[in-house]
C-alpha cells in the first residue's frame, strides 16, 4: 500500500476539485451532446454503451480519491 506524505494529505477533499475529474466530466458531457443525434434505433445498444462508459470513467475517479483520502 502506498505511504501518505503530508503533502498528499493537502490534496485531500473533494473528487469535484481534481483536473482529471473535471476533464472526465467534461468528456461525459460531449458525448452526450454527440450522442444525441445518433439514431434512435441504437438508443438503448451503442447510445447507451458510450455513455456509461463515459460516466464509469468519472465515477472510477471519484471512487479512488475517496478511497485514497
Amino acid at each position: 500500500f502506498p505511504t501518505r506524505r503530508s503533502s498528499d494529505l493537502d490534496m485531500a477533499g473533494n473528487f469535484e476539485d481534481l483536473d482529471i475529474w473535471k476533464s472526465a466530466h467534461h468528456l461525459t458531457l460531449k458525448v452526450y451532446k454527440l450522442t444525441v443525434n445518433w439514431p434512435s434505433s441504437e438508443r438503448f445498444n451503442l447510445t447507451s454503451q458510450t455513455r456509461r462508459a463515459a460516466v464509469s470513467v468519472e465515477l472510477i475517479i471519484a471512487e479512488a480519491q475517496a478511497r485514497y483520502f
